[in-house]
Parts: structure tokens; C-alpha cells; sequence
């Protein structure tokens, strides 16, 4: 009883503490529009949490940040606790509204995080980002730090390894708020000495307008430079050095970010949550399954007791299957999940690369021409929906490795080794058979094609330095006999052929549900895949606002009106100011001496009467023909 009450009151001191975290945010997000400094005067404005377009500064920042919420997104998606008191009559109709509801409050939660990261203001800025960070981090310790032992001396252990397993989830969490708060003190302080020294603050409105951030013209630099002189320069390091690098520049040719290209911190910030939760949710997995194995075993032990004829040898071999696995999926899930990552980040970089060429092939037709607006409607799902189908696609893949693994053990390892009846190998003895016999005929059927029924002339494969047989037909008639009689065998081989076909789908659609820069549907219906959408309106956006060439193409436009101030007009290069002070003196030297021998040489002809009639249509030209300009020397002397 005694303990009960102290559960309850520690319960009661943590809600307290969350329902100040919500106050404590609505006050500091207060606090930083009323302080809000534009560089020549204070006044009250909305503070902007994130801009993920442009802030390629802050994508480190803002991981860390995005990192501390990973808790409560996997808190979201599995369901709040609040959910869990509504009645069960009208809790089917208020569950997506009330769900929705929640996801807003849980984001009011960290928005004065995100806001001082980019804000206006010296000092107040980094003040409120280090005060609020500091309080949600105290909250997550003090959670951590009343998490009680049972007193139940049998328990003990299992209770040990639940502590232990829920610091372990909030290891991400803890990291990401030590790094808040050791930028937010840097950031703090150094406004601090600036302000000191009478430093004026650098804002976005006192700064020189640009519409870059200093990789997109180094981007454009390297695509202007030749293949050759791209490569890593390694003369002047060590041995080890340069194996070192040779080694990175490998690593990221795979990857495909060998180039200047940056990613977006919006892809950046979705990776870092997915890597939280699958980390956090296989911590819990662990966390959950040896309390769960602990007490489904002490039930079978205690039904062992009531005599209900169950062995101790079958039980003893299923737990050390179950165990086994258990690690085993898990592992492959993780492991699966990783990889997934990088691939996606790769596809990322191939795909918007070749986008930025003009090379659009690789979308669907019907993918490719929706309309603006779902464009950028998609693209603003893109991050929950990342997240949504890693979670899910962590669960399914363990699950179905799970089950894989337990199928394989009772139908193929443990009766080869006697632990189990020799019954279990009976599916595997009706099935292994008629499949051998379907590879080997199909098999056969190719070797024999290939040998008597194309003709021996010899092509290059596509893609390929190999060679094959042409594909034209000979002996005509016994491949016309082989046709009738395959004809009525492969009804029977369709059939197994379909159950192939099925469970090669169900696979694939299983491992590949978190690959969203992919469809899973067939050819012509990937405009209904709603995760494929959101991907394809990702790199859409991007292309319109991300592209390196286009900013820099713009930005130079902007720093040449500044330059002239007066408005850009497309002059002809021998018209620009600039172009003519780019040329170098041999080309102006080369162009006073042509220009000094045409006036020498239109002196002479009007000088000189016989030449005057053979080169009069030449200096003439351009005047009317109304006029009847007699070219004399008066005229020349008057002129």
C-alpha cells in the first residue's frame, strides 16, 4: 500500500512537471516575439520555428533537436495514454481527431527549441533555447532517476533490466539535449562578448542579400571543372593518410556523395528521427521480451504441475528456439533497416542529380504530370511518412523473420537432429520434390531450346561482351511438337508458379514497405502510392527551390543590379561595361589598330576620285537610297 502511494505520488509530480513544460513553452515563445530584433529597432513579431528550405546552416542543429522528439513521436504512433481513458463507445469516432489533437500539443512542446535556433535576437535567443532545453532534459532525468524497484525480491532482476533498458532508450534523447545545450551556451556567450565589445549583430536584414549559402556555387564550380581534375589529391599526405581518404572517397562514390551537392535539412532531420526509434524500439523489444519469456514460462510450469501431459524436453527446446530467434530476427531487422537508410539517401542524390540535368525519365508518366499543388502538398507529408513506414516496416520485417525463423527451425534443422518427431519434415518431404522437378524441367526445356531450336548464328547481348544465339527458329517441326504438349504442362507448373509468384511479392512488399523512393505497385498504378507521392513531391520541391545552378544563376543576376543599380537590361557583349573590361589588352590593341585602318582607308578613297566610284556602295551603306549623297572633298572638309 504503502509502495502504491508512492507510485502515485511520483505519477502525479511527472504530470505536473509535463504540464509545466507546455506553460513554460507558451511563456518563451511569447517572450521571443515580443523580443524581436530585425537590426534597427524592436517590435513584436511571430517567430518562424524552422525553414528547411534554406537553413543549411542549422541542419546539425536542428537534428539534434529534431532528435529530442523522437521519444514522443514513438509515443504518438503507439497510441497516447490519453486515448487509453476515453470510453470504447465514442472512442472509434474521436480517435483521428483527438490523435491529430495530440500531435499539435506534442509539438507546441519542443517549438521554443526550434524557434530560439534561428532566431533574430543576441542573447535572448540562446537564453530561452538553453533554459527550456535545460528543463525538458531535468524532466527526462527525473523520470529516469524515480523509476523504483519493485520490492518483490523475485522481480528484482526483472526490474533491474527494465531500468536499465529505459535508459537505454533515452540515451538519443539525452545526447541530442546535450548538444542543444552546449550551442545554445556557446552561441549565448559569444553574443555575450560581441554586445560587450559594441560588435554590431549580423542579422538577415542588416546582411548582404543572397540567395545562396556558399555550396551552390561550389557545386557549380565543380561541374564546370573536367572529370579528371575532380579527384582527391593525396600526393602530400602519409601512406596511411592516403589509403585513409582513398578509402572515404570510395565510401562516398558508393553513396553518390562524392559531389559538392548538400542534402536538405529536411531529409537530414528525418533520417536522424528513424534512426532514434528503430534504435528505441529495438531497446524495447528487448525490454519487453525477457520479462514476457519469464512469465509465459513460470505459466507452463505451473500447468506442467497440474498435470496437463506437456513435456519438459519440448518446452526446454522451444524456449532455446524461441530465444535464438528472437536475437537472430532482430539483428536482420536491424541490420535491414540500416542499410535501408543509406539506400534511400543514395536513390535521394541519383535521383536529383539527374533532375537538375533535365532528365525526368525515371518518374512515371502519370506521377510526373499532377499538378503543382500536390506537388507541394505531398512534399510537406514526406517526413511523417518516412518515419511512419521505417516504424512499421521495422515491426513487419521482425515479425516475418520471427516467424521464418521458427518455421525453418520445426521444419527442417530440428528433425534432421531428433528434436523433435520426424512428422515435422512432412510438408518439406510433399513439397521439396515438386519443386526440384519444376527447376529441372525448366532447365531442360532451356538447354534443349537453346541447342536444337535456334539457329547457330551467333549476337552480343544486350549490355553484355557475351554472345547467345540469334533468336530465329530452326527445326520447325519438332519445336511446333514441343509447343502442343507444353501447352497442357504448363497448367500444372502455372499453378505452383502462381503460389511463387505470391509469396515473391508478399517478400518483396514486405522488405521494401520503408523504400518510398520506389513504388511497390505495378507499372502504371504508382500514382495511388501515397508514400511514393510524397517521395516524388520531395525532390519536385526541391528542384524548384534547392537547384545549385538556378540559385546561382539568380544570385549573380541580384549582386549585378546592386552593382549597377539600375535595372538589368541583356546587353551584347561588345555593350557591357563589364565584358569590355574583362577583354585583355592584346584583344583592345587588335581592335584600335582594325578600326585605325578603316578610317586610313575611307580617308583615302574619299580623297581619291578613281576609287571613289568602286568603294561608294560600301561607305554608303546603311544610308537611304531617297538620299543622293555626292562623297567629294568639300563635303569631307565640311563633315
Amino acid at each position: 500500500m504503502n509502495y502504491n502511494s508512492t507510485t502515485d505520488s511520483i505519477d502525479t509530480v511527472v504530470n505536473r512537471l509535463d504540464y509545466g513544460a507546455y506553460g513554460l513553452a507558451a511563456g518563451f515563445v511569447l517572450i521571443l516575439c515580443c523580443f524581436n530584433f530585425d537590426g534597427k529597432r524592436w517590435r513584436p513579431k511571430f517567430v518562424i520555428p524552422v525553414d528547411l528550405l534554406v537553413d543549411d546552416t542549422f541542419v546539425y542543429i536542428y537534428a539534434a533537436a529534431f532528435g529530442c522528439t523522437s521519444f514522443a513521436v514513438l509515443e504518438l504512433i503507439l497510441d497516447p495514454e490519453e486515448l487509453k481513458s476515453v470510453s470504447s463507445d465514442i472512442l472509434p469516432w474521436i480517435r483521428v481527431p483527438v490523435w491529430l489533437l495530440f500531435a499539435v500539443v506534442a509539438s507546441f512542446k519542443f517549438y521554443p527549441i526550434f524557434a530560439a535556433i534561428r532566431h533574430s535576437t543576441p542573447i535572448v535567443g540562446p537564453v530561452v533555447g538553453f533554459l527550456h532545453c535545460g528543463y525538458l532534459m531535468s524532466e527526462t532525468l527525473f523520470e529516469l532517476i524515480q523509476s523504483k524497484k519493485d520490492e518483490d525480491n523475485e522481480n528484482e532482476q526483472i526490474e533491474i533490466k527494465f531500468i536499465a533498458y529505459l535508459i537505454l532508450i533515452n540515451v538519443p534523447i539525452l545526447v541530442c539535449f546535450t548538444i542543444l545545450i552546449s550551442y545554445f551556451l556557446y552561441k549565448g556567450t559569444m553574443d555575450t562578448v560581441n554586445v560587450i565589445r559594441g560588435v554590431p549583430y549580423k542579422t538577415k536584414l542588416n546582411m548582404k542579400h543572397s540567395v545562396i549559402n556558399g555550396y551552390e556555387r561550389q557545386y557549380v564550380r565543380w561541374l564546370l571543372q573536367k572529370d579528371e581534375d575532380r579527384g582527391t589529391k593525396l600526393e602530400t599526405d602519409s601512406k596511411s593518410l592516403q589509403k585513409l581518404k582513398s578509402v572515404i572517397a570510395t565510401i562516398k562514390g558508393k553513396m553518390n556523395t562524392n559531389t559538392p551537392l548538400r542534402t536538405s535539412p529536411r531529409v537530414v532531420c528525418t533520417f536522424v528521427i528513424c534512426g532514434c526509434i528503430i534504435f528505441q524500439t529495438g531497446v524495447l523489444f528487448f525490454s519487453v521480451y525477457n520479462p514476457l519469456r519469464t512469465i509465459i514460462v513460470e505459466r507452463v510450469h505451473e500447468l506442467l504441475k497440474n498435470g496437463t501431459g506437456v513435456q519438459i524436453p519440448e518446452l526446454n527446446t522451444f524456449i532455446e528456439v524461441m530465444d535464438v530467434s528472437f536475437y537472430l530476427s532482430l539483428s536482420i531487422a536491424t541490420f535491414v533497416m540500416a542499410v535501408y537508410v543509406v539506400m534511400i539517401y543514395r536513390t535521394y542524390q541519383q535521383d536529383l542529380q539527374k533532375m537538375y540535368k533535365g532528365d525526368f525519365s525515371f518518374l512515371p508518366a502519370k506521377v510526373r504530370t499532377k499538378d503543382n499543388k500536390q506537388f507541394v502538398a505531398s512534399s510537406l507529408r514526406y517526413s511523417g511518412t518516412q518515419i511512419a513506414y521505417m516504424f512499421w516496416c521495422y515491426i513487419i520485417l521482425f515479425l516475418t523473420i520471427l516467424t521464418v525463423c521458427l518455421v525453418m527451425a520445426y521444419l527442417f534443422i530440428l528433425p534432421l537432429i531428433n528434436k523433435v518427431p520426424e512428422i515435422f519434415l512432412t510438408p518439406l518431404k510433399s513439397l521439396l520434390p515438386v519443386y526440384i522437378a519444376k527447376y529441372l524441367f525448366e532447365y531442360f526445356k532451356t538447354v534443349l531450346i537453346d541447342r536444337r531450336h535456334l539457329q547457330d548464328h551467333k549476337v552480343k547481348k544486350n549490355n553484355s561482351e557475351d554472345y547467345q544465339h540469334a533468336l530465329a527458329l530452326k527445326n520447325r517441326t519438332s519445336f511446333n511438337v514441343l509447343d502442343y504438349f507444353l501447352f497442357f504442362f504448363h497448367v500444372i507448373i502455372g499453378f505452383f508458379g502462381c503460389i511463387n509468384r505470391i509469396l515473391r511479392g508478399a517478400a518483396i512488399g514486405i522488405l521494401t514497405v520503408a523504400r518510398i523512393d520506389g513504388s511497390l505497385l505495378p507499372r502504371g498504378y504508382e500514382h495511388l502510392d501515397n508514400g511514393y507521392a510524397a517521395y516524388v513531391g520531395l525532390i519536385m520541391f526541391e528542384l524548384r527551390h534547392r537547384n545549385p545552378v538556378l540559385l546561382v544563376f539568380c544570385d549573380e543576376l541580384l549582386t549585378s543590379q546592386k552593382n549597377k543599380s539600375t535595372d538589368i537590361s541583356l546587353q551584347a557583349p561588345q555593350e557591357n561595361l563589364e565584358y569590355q573590361r574583362s577583354v585583355s589588352d592584346g584583344l583592345k590593341r587588335q581592335r584600335q589598330t582594325l578600326l585605325r585602318n578603316k578610317w586610313y582607308k575611307a580617308f583615302t578613297v574619299v580623297n581619291n576620285p578613281s576609287l571613289r566610284q568602286i568603294y561608294k556602295p560600301k561607305l554608303l551603306r546603311g544610308f537611304s537610297e531617297k538620299h543622293n549623297i555626292d562623297i567629294t572633298p568639300s563635303y569631307v572638309s565640311e563633315v
